[in-house]
C-alpha cells in the first residue's frame, strides 16, 4: 500500500493478534478454534514461553504477565518502491525504508493467550 500520510510519503503497515481473552477495541469474536492457528515459524496460542522466545530469538522486555519487543531498522528499498517513490520525490535520495516491528505476548500460567505482532515500514 502506498499512501501519504503523517509518518511520511510512503507506508506500509502489517499486524495481526491472535488472542485467547475477551474482544476488545478491533477485535472481532470467531467460530474458528483459534488455538489451531499458527504463525509461520510456528507460535501459537497455548505454547509455552519458552517455546515462544526460541521462535523468536530477540531481546524481550518483561512486564508481569507481558513480554515485549520494539525493534527499529532500515532495509533497502526495492527497485519497484524507488521507482514510485522518485516518482512523488523526484530530489529524494534516499535508498531505505525505515521498519519498526512491535511483539507483545501475553502469558498466563506459562501459557501464551495473547499475541500482537506489528510492522510499519516508513520512507
Amino acid at each position: 500500500m502506498f499512501e501519504s500520510g503523517v509518518m511520511g510519503g510512503y507506508k506500509e503497515i502489517t499486524g495481526f493478534r491472535l488472542s485467547a481473552q475477551r474482544g476488545t477495541g478491533n477485535c472481532a469474536p470467531t467460530d474458528r478454534d483459534v488455538a489451531s492457528l499458527a504463525t509461520g515459524n510456528g507460535i501459537r496460542l497455548g505454547q509455552s514461553l519458552e517455546d515462544l522466545q526460541r521462535a523468536i530469538p530477540v531481546t524481550f522486555r518483561r512486564r508481569g504477565p507481558v513480554l515485549a519487543y520494539e525493534g527499529v531498522s532500515r532495509r533497502a528499498a526495492t527497485a519497484d518502491e524507488l521507482k514510485r517513490l522518485r516518482a512523488e520525490w523526484p530530489n529524494e535520495k534516499q535508498y531505505y525504508i525505515d521498519v519498526t516491528t512491535i511483539v507483545r505476548a501475553t502469558f498466563n500460567a506459562n501459557r501464551l493467550v495473547d499475541l500482537y505482532v506489528h510492522k510499519i515500514e516508513s520512507y
